[in-house]
């Protein structure tokens, strides 16, 4: 149950950022895309306060969590009262931009430099293998 406080603030976030576009703009893309960013930076900040404060437990985080669910649903509801609709797709919302050819060589770039490090320089030292690969699967198991 706790595992979903984090899709839902998501979702949410992005179902406000739609309905904060008005009827002139936005799309579906951009309102996943502010969900996701949104998400992610409460992901961040969280962690950072609750390890601030020596809290970095389960139900710090889910608290966490369940206030900024909480916050986006009552915005959400303030819209929807307020008559405000979500913005419609639009004429061109088949229509995708393409991305500055500098962009895309930056993106191709960074992708090449870690694919290298990941087949050329994996982790082989006694410390990564006896302690910390064995401590993400921990984690990854709780």
């Amino acid at each position: 149950m706790l595992v979903l406080l984090p899709l839902a603030a998501g979702a949410l976030l992005a179902v406000l950022a739609r309905h904060c576009r008005g009827p002139e703009g936005g799309d579906a893309r951009d309102a996943l895309l502010f969900g996701a960013a949104g998400a992610g930076g409460m992901a961040v900040f969280s962690a950072e306060l609750v390890g601030a404060l020596g809290l970095l437990r389960r139900g710090p985080i889910a608290l966490a969590w369940a206030a900024v669910v909480l916050a986006a649903l009552a915005g959400h509801l303030a819209r929807k009262r307020a008559g405000v609709a979500p913005a419609p797709s639009g004429a061109d919302a088949g229509r995708q931009e393409k991305a500055p050819p500098v962009l895309l060589a930056g993106a191709m770039g960074l992708f090449a430099l870690v694919l290298a490090t990941a087949v050329f320089a994996p982790p082989n030292t006694w410390d990564a293998l006896t302690y910390h690969l064995p401590r993400v699967a921990h984690w990854i198991q709780n």
